[in-house]
């Protein structure tokens, strides 16, 4: 009896599959997109940069440092001999107390009574100041193109629509008038600049072309004033109640070694009683040296070593 069944054929051994990921674990990225991303402190620099050098930014520190200065402008000040002087700080906010009432230790906390010396008010400046430098510096490169390679080729449009323009026929030449045009621009040292793209004569003209300029030299100079008010108020000082009787010498104190003394003191009025002049001879002494005598007047005061 024969055997018709067909032996079949073996199977080679499946291969051993990795289990697959828990789709439900949250812990690692999913497409990709959730990866973080390094950014080089090159990048962060230049995210910083971009936002500072916008023009809304700009505004809102403009109008906060407004606000602030307006503040410091309407509400009572703290004199600077006073701030140095804990018991002396505490009798001045007492007695600002009697103004604003339960609302005093509030605005003195948050330094409205020492607003230009206050730390939200130095920030704003310093923020101010950064905002001022990256927009100067982002300009820089406009400004720079414009100056040294101007736009030489508009449209017959802008002729039209232009508010300066004029017409007028030569009776010479086309070249002729050209060349005169030339030497009387250069005749007035302005730059000409000749385009050749036709039709006709084209030439480009212009006077003060590092004039633009002026505003990042007056950039500048707003960043310094601002720098040397920060500095001054931070490190300097303002007595606005120091008061001299004649001959008897005063301390000037604030961390110097000077004594000022009022020698003389003469007052003139005009004939219908308002003031006309305030004149005091006034001496600064440093140890037992003097080292400064002048007649003081309004708008005329004496310094000496920066005081």
């Amino acid at each position: 009896m024969s055997d018709d069944t067909t032996p079949e054929p073996e199977r080679s051994p499946e291969p051993e599959r990795s289990p697959e990921p828990d789709r439900t674990d949250s812990s690692g990225p999913m497409d990709g997109l959730d990866d973080q991303t390094a950014l080089s402190p090159g990048q962060v620099l230049m995210q910083i940069y971009a936002f500072f050098y916008k023009k809304a930014v700009g505004l809102v520190l403009l109008l906060l440092a407004g606000t602030l200065s307006l503040l410091g402008v309407l509400f009572p000040q703290m004199p600077s001999s006073v701030r140095g002087d804990p018991e002396a700080a505490a009798r001045w906010v007492e007695s600002a107390r009697q103004t604003f009432g339960g609302w005093t230790d509030v605005l003195h906390a948050v330094g409205i009574f020492a607003m230009f010396s206050s730390i939200p008010f130095l920030a704003v400046m310093a923020l101010l100041a950064l905002s001022i430098i990256a927009c100067t510096v982002h300009r820089l490169p406009v400004i720079w193109n414009a100056a040294r390679y101007p736009r030489t080729r508009v449209t017959a449009r802008f002729f039209d629509r232009a508010r300066l323009r004029s017409r007028f026929t030569a009776p010479v030449s086309a070249e002729k008038a050209f060349q005169v045009i030339r030497a009387d621009a250069r005749k007035h040292r302005m730059r000409f600049i000749v385009d050749d793209g036709g039709p006709g004569r084209n030439a480009y003209i212009d006077r003060n072309r590092w004039g633009p300029f002026g505003t990042v030299f007056a950039h500048t100079a707003f960043v310094i004033i601002m720098a040397g008010f920060v500095v001054s108020s931070v490190t300097g000082f303002n007595d606005q109640e120091f008061t001299l009787t004649i001959g008897y010498p005063k301390d000037v104190g604030h961390g110097t070694t000077l004594v000022a003394e009022a020698r003389s003191f003469q007052d003139t009025y005009y004939e219908d009683g308002s003031p006309k002049d305030y004149v005091a001879d006034l001496a600064i002494y440093d140890g037992d040296e003097e080292v400064a005598d002048r007649e003081v007047r309004i708008n005329s005061p004496l310094s000496y070593d920066g005081v």
